[in-house]
């Protein structure tokens, strides 16, 4: 298993100096206490992201599965009110610890598999740096951790495009070229789980998926913390 470092020493001398509060009712030490995991989990709101009808399980519905990439899209929650706080403390305000009780929620919302491999979509470098972690690396280590599973980089970014206030064609079309498999890995026939933290027109995970089918992986599923309501 790849080994990600999941705390910073700064965020551990800020837990001790500052304790967290959950960021849906205010109880100390904890961003995302149980029962607001347990608040955001299979919301309704969740819908089919190449149809946008409503779904019963998953982001993807049974008469759009054939034309994906995707096996399937399995989605927490719904990228509003306390999950988007969270995810909006985790991303850019750089709440390291964030990244256990949202991998919970991805824990809570992926079905059970016995053999897969766990990996993330890449985010791109400069973010990294300046973020101090690479967010989505995280997540998918710690829900590999949690599940027993092997977490693996799969593929690697090739641009730096941000899809952050783009419309639907420019993400599928920015998509479309922003990710490679990497070089010598060996996923012939492997099921694999594409973890990303916030999922819209779900071109990106889509598109990871090409690669990674490209690379001779079997079924490959996706997995995000949350998906953005349609406007």
């Amino acid at each position: 298993m790849t080994a990600v470092k999941s705390t910073s020493l700064a965020d551990r001398l800020m837990a001790i100096l500052a304790p967290h509060r959950c960021y849906g009712c205010n109880v100390t030490d904890n961003v995302l206490c149980q029962a607001c995991q347990d608040s955001v989990v299979n919301n309704d709101e969740i819908h089919c992201y190449r149809c946008h009808l409503p779904t019963a399980d998953q982001a993807l519905c049974i008469v759009c599965r054939p034309q994906s990439p995707l096996a399937g899209l399995f989605v927490a929650g719904s990228h509003r009110d306390v999950l988007e706080r969270t995810l909006y403390a985790y991303k850019v305000e750089r709440v390291q610890a964030a990244h256990l009780p949202l991998a919970e929620l991805l824990d809570a919302a992926l079905p059970h598999f016995d053999d897969v491999l766990i990996t993330g979509l890449p985010t791109v470098r400069a973010r990294i740096r300046q973020r101090g972690y690479d967010q989505v690396a995280l997540l998918a280590a710690a829900l590999a951790a949690q599940r027993g599973l092997v977490y693996r980089p799969l593929l690697e970014r090739l641009h730096t495009h941000r899809q952050l206030g783009a419309s639907r064609q420019l993400r599928l079309k920015q998509a479309q070229t922003a990710y490679r498999s990497l070089p010598n890995i060996n996923i012939e026939g492997c099921t694999i789980v594409l973890v990303d933290d916030i999922t819209t027109t779900g071109a990106s995970l889509a598109a990871g998926a090409e690669q990674l089918h490209a690379a001779g992986a079997g079924a490959v599923f996706g997995l995000a913390v949350a998906q953005q309501p349609l406007s």
